[in-house]
């Protein structure tokens, strides 16, 4: 296994480099957002609106969001 960070996807390298001339198999690209942030915009207090962290988190434990 090797961790990369800090390079940009499509200015740093591109997926089909990994593969074709890295030779890896599997990737994984992470954005790494570990917490929800307001961005300011109308509604976005609204009842029923969540944040895209919290949103993934819930589809990844499997359960409804919002």
């Amino acid at each position: 296994m090797e961790i990369v960070c800090n390079r940009p996807l499509g200015r740093d390298f591109r997926l089909e480099d990994l593969f074709d001339r890295e030779g890896f198999k599997a990737v994984i690209i992470a954005i790494g957002a570990h917490r929800g942030l307001h961005l300011g915009i109308p509604g976005e207090e609204a009842a029923g609106v969540i944040n895209g962290t919290t949103f993934l988190r819930e589809a990844a434990l499997g359960r409804p969001a919002g």
